[in-house]
């Protein structure tokens, strides 16, 4: 009997130890060129160049949701590539502290983009990363931060540059 029980126990733990991991994986961006510094500020044509290469930049990313603040540029940005996968761009609120951790328990395991700010993006990658980065240049709308955050172990983030 008792070695009956070590078989089984031994035959649930390889099985366990053959789920696979998955991780989730956070695409971040800021917003792309804007035409002026109002709050309504639609893209610009090179923002919106932008926004349609890191559409086709994250087409075969199989993409389940994208977030964006509630601006007409962080939604312009994010809207391509909602469109082409046929999904709607859900707002959020960039001052929510907890919403890495948040976003990462509603989509374990799926792949997302989210759109924010010079300031809000890099204290996103901080939260979900544990890193250090500052704010964005107000210049800088190339960065496109990949945070893939493991069921267990470290966060890894690697900074591709999208150019229209």
């Amino acid at each position: 009997m008792r070695n009956l029980f070590f078989f089984l126990l031994l035959g649930l733990t390889t099985a366990f130890a053959q789920q696979p991991e998955t991780s989730t994986t956070l695409f971040l961006v800021r917003h792309a060129e804007k035409a002026d510094q109002t709050d309504t500020s639609p893209l610009t044509e090179r923002g919106k160049a932008r926004a349609e290469k890191l559409a086709e930049m994250l087409r075969d990313a199989t993409v389940q949701a994208v977030y964006s603040t509630n601006y007409v540029r962080t939604r312009e940005t994010g809207r391509p590539l909602a469109e082409k996968r046929g999904l709607t761009v859900q707002p959020y609120e960039a001052k929510d502290e907890g919403f890495a951790k948040t976003i990462v328990e509603k989509h374990g395991g799926q792949r997302v983009l989210v759109v924010g700010h010079s300031n809000t993006i890099p204290k996103l990658v901080n939260a979900l990363a544990g890193t250090n980065l500052s704010n964005l240049n107000d210049d800088e709308y190339d960065a496109l931060f990949v945070v893939t955050v493991p069921k267990r172990g470290t966060p890894q983030v690697v900074v591709l540059r999208l150019t229209p």
